[in-house]
């Protein structure tokens, strides 16, 4: 309700997100490949959902369907770190319980492009989407609107 959330640089950066089917099912066919000894023993892989996304256009459109207000106001990326450093300093000196509004991993994470590639995994124990993106947006769509009664 306070609308504190913005968009932090340039509201451009891709990231990739996995819906918790395709998640799982991943570290099922992962363990699946250990057990039947195929090259995946000691590797670490990186599984998504297969398309990075805008992650500032993508949170407007769920807000949009939730019928919530969208996040149109930007700070910069040097400026909410350096808010993140004082807020940290600021919990960590004050001894402050919970969380910090702002941290500088915040400001990273909101900021800047983390997509990786899927190749390894496809290829070493096959993995593939079960749930696509519009009927994983559709049943997190569903799922916020009962658990938030919106």
């Amino acid at each position: 309700k306070d609308r504190k959330l913005r968009i932090i640089g340039d509201g451009h950066n891709k990231v990739d997100l996995i819906y918790i089917d395709n998640a799982v099912h991943g570290h099922i066919l992962a363990w699946q490949g250990l057990v039947n000894l195929l090259p995946c023993d000691g590797k670490a892989y990186f599984i998504s959902d297969d398309k990075p996304i805008e992650l500032w256009v993508w949170v407007n459109q769920l807000l949009a369907q939730l019928e919530l207000p969208l996040i149109e106001q930007k700070i910069s990326y040097q400026k909410a770190y350096r808010i993140g450093a004082v807020m940290e300093w600021l919990y960590t000196f004050f001894k402050l319980k919970g969380e910090p509004p702002i941290t500088r991993f915040v400001a990273d994470s909101l900021s800047t492009h983390h997509y990786f590639d899927n190749r390894s995994a496809k290829k070493d124990f096959q993995y593939q989407i079960m749930v696509g993106s519009e009927e994983a947006m559709q049943k997190t769509l569903l799922d916020l609107k009962q658990r938030f009664q919106l």
